[in-house]
């Protein structure tokens, strides 16, 4: 039931129905911190109140909701205790990753950029590990673009060049992805830009012209 009303509340949060999804979670949140700690179920009973507090911390940013922090640095917390427990489960090690992003959206929207680069540089090297235990997961691979993705905006916002070239080319390396070469031709014109106004000096980093070839690839 937990479950499911966490879904029932994600898909009311996706519709901008904010004040009905944060009920249904709420709700979902009590059902499943009554769960014993030892319920034979899995995920255990702490990844699923993990999991709803990741879904219900996504409404309270929306919200802007001063408890933001807190709702997700549980969720962290429980995040980081189940991979502990398993450390060879790619589920848990890549929701691991989608809670830091989310903390990183988080710290995003109130200009924390220094720490939003931190917990995205942790969930990217969370999702790798993912995907070479697993390169068949397609989660792990739509996280891992995703972080990319937002790391290279924030990377674009500092101005941050060289950083930001390696990260789309991580991106554009994701030949099968759509989303991701979009994101990899987005960042590839904003390092132009970066280029134009501090060009490179020797080595491999791209001028503003290569960066504008690249973004139409």
């Amino acid at each position: 039931l937990a479950s499911l009303l966490q879904v029932l509340g994600n898909r009311h949060r996706r519709d901008e129905q904010l004040e009905t999804a944060r009920a249904m979670l709420e709700e979902a949140l009590a059902i499943a911190r009554a769960l014993p700690a030892d319920a034979p179920i899995w995920p255990p009973a702490s990844q699923v109140t993990a999991s709803v507090l990741q879904t219900l911390g996504l409404v309270k940013l929306d919200q802007r909701d001063r408890s933001t922090f807190e709702t997700l640095k549980e969720a962290l917390a429980l995040r980081e205790a189940g991979v502990a427990e398993q450390p060879h489960d790619v589920m848990l090690r890549s929701e691991l990753g989608a809670v830091l992003h989310t903390l990183a959206q988080m710290n995003v929207a109130q200009a924390q950029d220094e720490l939003a680069l931190q917990r995205l540089d942790r969930a990217i090297t969370e999702q790798r590990r993912v995907v070479a235990a697993m390169p068949t997961f397609v989660q792990g691979h739509d996280y891992l673009r995703n972080h990319l993705t937002l790391r290279g905006t924030q990377l674009a916002r500092l101005g941050r060049a060289d950083d930001l070239q390696a990260n789309a080319e991580e991106l554009a390396a994701m030949r099968t992805d759509p989303s991701a070469l979009r994101s990899a031709a987005r960042h590839f014109l904003r390092l132009a830009t970066l280029r134009e106004t501090s060009p490179p000096a020797t080595g491999t980093p791209l001028d503003a012209e290569t960066c504008r070839a690249r973004a139409l690839q």
